[in-house]
């Protein structure tokens, strides 16, 4: 063969590829698709992925099914996704931990979130709010500061696990409020609420959407929230700033990624589901009505999005010195 056949030859490869890539992507979905949670069932994560699951369900005309991986500080359920097969049939969602925090918290990770991944889109975001068992004479800011300064290292705090953004959240409250605090992580948010209820906890920091019902209910009682701005659902919970720490506003999001060399017109089709899903009636009034914000983009900028947290959040991690218990 010479030099002309083999480049007609490679070209002709080539072709053939692209043409067969382009197939595909034109025929998905044709079986059901995974969507990963880094948590168990029942917390916020599981929960929209739920609920996206059966809006894409309808749209997508494949069964969506949710596929709890907990543990590893989210680390198992990213790498089984950064590890599948990239044809868009396996998704991650997941919150600023798996790929914005992780990797300042580990000095090696089993996966790389830029290398490993290809953003799909964001679903929603969220803010922090601050608890207390409702039984607790805690009711203020001020109360909780000067009750955790009379017990240096006493009073305890739980959360969604190390590294998560929930105790990130309460690592900062308690570099700024100069308090000493023992931490107790948990595998996801509804346990750790679960001890709180119980009074096996003093505090915890969790995301409005989770802490809300448990609020509602007046089994726990919220103290803050560290919005910019107060929230409608609980228009008497003051913001940190009201409460005498102007500066800290703190929120996350919710996003699902897929594995990296997921062909592009995949993560196109799949991230206007997503949008089209977050733009329908039932679940923005869903996600609106759980005390989340509703907040679909592109893929370029949920990427710009995970890039910017990573730094802001390495930053954070750094500073204060946080590492894996």
């Amino acid at each position: 063969m010479n030099l002309v056949q083999l480049a007609r030859a490679t070209l002709a490869a080539f072709g053939f590829a692209a043409i067969a890539a382009s197939a595909g992507a034109q025929g998905f979905p044709n079986k059901p698709i995974r969507i990963v949670v880094p948590y168990p069932p029942g917390g916020s994560a599981d929960s929209i992925a739920r609920q996206l699951g059966v809006q894409l369900t309808n749209s997508l005309k494949q069964q969506v099914i949710v596929d709890n991986k907990p543990g590893g500080n989210s680390v198992i359920a990213a790498q089984s996704v950064a590890n599948a097969p990239g044809d868009g049939y396996t998704l991650l969602i997941s919150d600023p931990t798996a790929l914005a925090i992780n990797p300042s918290l580990f000095r090696k990770l089993p996966y790389d979130p830029v290398k490993d991944f290809e953003p799909v889109g964001l679903v929603a975001r969220f803010t922090f709010v601050l608890l207390v068992n409702s039984a607790s004479p805690i009711r203020s800011v001020k109360d909780f500061v000067e009750a955790a300064r009379a017990r240096p290292g006493k009073m305890n705090y739980g959360s969604a696990g190390t590294g998560t953004p929930v105790q990130l959240a309460t690592e900062i409250f308690k570099d700024l409020t100069h308090v000493d605090l023992t931490h107790v992580p948990y595998k996801g948010a509804a346990p750790a609420v679960n001890d709180l209820m119980a009074n096996q906890i003093d505090a915890m920091f969790t995301d409005l959407a989770s802490g809300f019902p448990f609020i509602q209910s007046g089994k726990v009682r919220a103290l803050v929230i560290t919005n910019a701005q107060r929230v409608p659902a609980l228009p008497d919970v003051p913001t940190l700033a009201e409460s005498g720490y102007p500066g800290f506003k703190l929120g996350g999001w919710y996003g699902i990624s897929a594995p990296k060399k997921t062909p592009a017109a995949v993560i196109a089709s799949l991230n206007t589901a997503i949008r089209n899903a977050v733009a329908s009636q039932p679940l923005n009034g869903w996600i609106s009505g759980q005390n989340f914000e509703p907040a679909a983009t592109t893929p370029a900028e949920f990427a710009e999005i995970v890039r910017r947290d990573g730094q802001q959040w390495g930053d954070t991690v750094r500073r204060l010195d946080i590492k894996i218990d």
